[in-house]
């Protein structure tokens, strides 16, 4: 009998992607005809078991949000780690009980480490400019976005901008016109607050003074910027966080990460 040791990985891609897109590492799960649902619980795997593997005493971990990110750490085990802060990155999108939001990821990732957490107890977004730039002000909120420009790590997840994916889009958040937008620029997703073309601008779009959270200048200098995505629908919004060096280690599907290498 052969014990396979499910998810598998591609060795040669993951080489690959490091080599096309100038990665610290990369995880490639092979993916055949598995549901969404199953690709999110795989990726949770293999980042679980990566990001056990580089885990140390002392570290500021940031986390944003998203499925897979969930998955990862429900397939942790406790641990026990010493001076270890947990970060939230982005505000709360304000949806009651949705189980990938930010303040509950960080607080479930601080509860398996036995980490102490820091919130951002603030919305995603917000009615203005005005109202925006007055919480970054706020002592406890100007104080975790500063802790978290210090993360040793931090794990994200790369959300979709195809209009039937898309969560800002379907929340009335943003216009068609603006996600068009985002889509001609090869934007970087919703790796953080805030939307960043793959040349590294700061797209001109309403919903970009209106949101609170860490900035993706402020991500890209964190020294190990784990992203978590797949499916092939998000490969442009992967390719934006890609070209424009917002992360430097990825973990992704086997069809997800062929669309990127055939698209570098």
């Amino acid at each position: 009998k052969i014990n396979v040791q499910y998810p598998w990985t591609w060795q040669q891609m993951e080489n690959d992607l490091i080599s096309a897109f100038g990665l610290k590492s990369a995880i490639v799960m092979v993916t055949e005809n598995e549901s969404y649902t199953d690709i999110l619980v795989g990726l949770g795997q293999l980042v679980a078991k990566y990001f056990n593997e580089i885990l140390k005493d002392n570290m500021v971990i940031g986390i944003s949000w998203g499925s897979a990110l969930r998955h990862m750490i429900n397939a942790m085990q406790p641990r026990m780690m010493n001076g270890t802060y947990v970060i939230q990155l982005i505000g709360a999108t304000g949806l009651e009980n949705n189980p990938t939001d930010g303040p509950l990821l960080a607080q479930l990732l601080s509860d398996r480490l036995n980490a102490t957490c820091l919130h951002l107890h603030t919305p995603l977004v917000v009615e203005s400019k005005i109202v925006r730039d007055a919480l970054l002000q706020e002592r406890s909120i100007k104080e975790t976005l500063n802790r978290a420009g210090e993360a040793d790590i931090a794990l994200v997840g790369i959300g979709s901008i195809d209009p039937d994916l898309y969560s800002l889009k379907i929340s009335g958040y943003i216009t068609e016109e603006e996600r068009q937008k985002m889509e001609d620029a090869g934007v970087a997703g919703d790796i953080c607050d805030h939307h960043y073309s793959d040349n590294r601008e700061l797209l001109n779009i309403d919903i970009n003074d209106r949101t609170v959270g860490i900035d993706l200048p402020t991500l890209s200098k964190i020294d190990t910027v784990i992203a978590v995505a797949g499916d092939y629908r998000k490969g442009d919004a992967i390719l934006g966080a890609l070209r424009g060096k917002f992360i430097n280690a990825l973990v992704t599907d086997s069809i997800t990460a062929k669309y990127l290498l055939d698209h570098a």
